[in-house]
């Protein structure tokens, strides 16, 4: 079918010759004034993604923390608060029954969060990314809190396309 151009098909030029540059670059080569104008877009790239991912991964280390002492935390107040007549068997099993399972889930999906504010600060892996994200508010751990703003704030953060052009280059660079 052919196409037939549009007056107005020139409005987004700029675009457009980015996009003919990156097609060039995997056909026949690109011009050295090419390639500078490319590197240019990919620096500012980086630049725009570094000041996004900046808050949201500080955020995320932030409420993995918070989360991961205050899973140490809570079984610790937990045990020294035992009914005064109970044994410490009957204390140690209503520990492991009430607190055992969110307690380990609470500190991996930490550690977790904390692996995603840190892969978001060096804007590798986004996979890890969300997850750790997703994690980090299942409401397991004193972080969850936090783990809200941090989850809002780095999905808008991770659907700006500077952003995920950085990702997904530092994937294909290994």
């Amino acid at each position: 079918m052919p196409r037939y151009d549009h007056p107005d098909d020139d409005i987004d030029a700029d675009h457009d010759e980015r996009y003919r540059r990156r097609a060039r670059r995997y056909g026949d080569g690109l011009t050295e004034e090419e390639e500078e104008a490319e590197e240019k877009d990919r620096e500012e790239g980086e630049a725009v993604a570094r000041k996004k991912c900046r808050w949201p991964g500080i955020l995320h280390i932030v409420a993995g923390v918070i989360g991961f002492g205050g899973n140490i935390v809570i079984p610790v107040l937990s045990l020294s608060g035992a009914a005064p007549g109970a044994s410490a068997a009957v204390a140690t099993i209503m520990f492991a029954i009430l607190w055992g399972i969110p307690l380990l889930l609470g500190l991996v999906f930490s550690v977790f969060q904390i692996l995603a504010g840190v892969m978001m600060l060096r804007r590798r892996m986004r996979g890890l990314v969300i997850t750790g994200t997703i994690l980090g508010c299942l409401p397991v751990s004193v972080g969850a809190v936090i783990g809200w703003a941090a989850a809002v704030w780095t999905f808008l953060v991770l659907s700006d396309p500077d952003v995920q052009d950085v990702f997904d280059r530092a994937t294909k660079e290994g």
